[in-house]
């Protein structure tokens, strides 16, 4: 029997990438070429590598390094991939001992893993057995709810939550218009109305620099800037990003000033069409709470999501593997900041 060969190798065509991360069953735009872009854009160090069995790829990892005042690590997001097919377990052996020493080499303080493995005991297990042990924050969002787009408009519309329905024609018969926007000038003013819904909601802004790097890494087919206007004001925004035929719905802010309405949905529905019209095959609405705890951070905007329909799907919390002590000073700082925030994480019973 000839003996297995396993390699890794730095992949540098942008094709090879891309084919691989969307044949694949489950991934994210966290995974794309364009996310490794941005990174690099933004001057953190990055590695996309291939894991090779017999010369051929079976997986792969975008991996950053991550420079903080807690510590450098480095961090794979909503990965490593693998090959349709290939059970994670036959090869996260290999990973995590190619990580290992990545980290050493890059002189990482520790490696966390946000990966696209379901919430499982088993997955739980497969990260355990390599050391990996329960990170104290999360690094992208986990638990997840996804609308499958393989159905008509009609079937999409009629399975919303009556509210949200009602909701929709409401900001329609009151004139709400949706807005495509690409400028410059559209992109300053998106980040200046995220600065102010952050500090009206408490949750941690991302910088103008990182908003204006995502609008030039992604290509303009693969990024949407939508408002919706009513009485010539800016009342919501969002940024889908699309990626394969998946779309995601990862920035928003809302200013809802009307008690009766909330252009929002109708912004929503327009952005939902808009992917369908794109052949998108499902609509990924970003993060939800975990539970339905109404005290959870998360637990508005989840009923809002979870009012166009959809399902969730759970992806296992962050991992991480420690390397030098000062992973620990780490430890307590993001468990403070956990705490602080409201945020907790729910383990998989099966």
């Amino acid at each position: 029997m000839a003996e297995t060969s396993i390699k890794f190798s730095f992949i540098t065509d942008q094709k090879i990438w891309q084919d691989f991360v969307c044949a694949t069953e489950f991934f994210t735009f966290l995974h794309s070429w364009e996310w490794g872009s941005l990174q690099d854009g933004l001057g953190e160090k990055i590695f996309r590598v291939g894991l090779f069995k017999n010369d051929q790829l079976q997986s792969v990892a975008l991996l950053i390094k991550i420079k903080a005042r807690r510590g450098t690590y480095l961090l794979c997001p909503h990965g490593p991939l693998f090959k349709r097919g290939i059970k994670p377990e036959t090869l996260f052996n290999n990973w995590s001992k190619y990580l290992k020493d990545l980290g050493k080499t890059e002189s990482a303080d520790f490696i966390r893993l946000a990966s696209v493995l379901p919430n499982t005991l088993e997955s739980v297990k497969l990260l355990k057995d390599q050391g990996f042990i329960f990170a104290p924050m999360h690094q992208h969002t986990e638990t997840t709810w996804v609308l499958d787009l393989n159905r008509s408009e009609k079937e999409l519309f009629s399975q919303m939550r009556k509210t949200t329905r009602y909701l929709i024609k409401r900001a329609e018969k009151e004139g709400v218009l949706i807005q495509s926007a690409s400028s410059q000038e559209d992109i300053q003013k998106f980040c200046q109305l995220h600065l102010r819904h952050s500090q009206k909601t408490g949750y941690e802004p991302f910088s103008q620099k990182f908003i204006a790097q995502l609008f030039k890494s992604f290509p303009a087919d693969q990024i949407s800037l939508k408002f919706a206007l009513y009485e010539n004001q800016i009342d919501a925004a969002s940024v889908i990003i699309y990626y394969g035929q998946t779309a995601a719905y990862y920035l928003a802010v809302a200013d809802t000033k009307h008690s009766k309405f909330s252009p929002a949905y109708l912004l929503q529905w327009q952005s939902i069409i808009e992917a369908k019209n794109k052949d998108c095959t499902s609509y990924n609405f970003w993060g939800i709470s975990p539970d339905s705890n109404p005290k959870h951070p998360l637990a508005g905007v989840s009923l809002f999501k979870q009012g166009f329909g959809g399902e969730v799907r759970d992806l296992l919390h962050a991992y991480d593997y420690p390397l030098t002590k000062k992973y620990y000073l780490n430890w307590l700082v993001e468990t403070f900041r956990r705490i602080k925030r409201g945020y907790y994480y729910i383990k998989p019973k099966s």
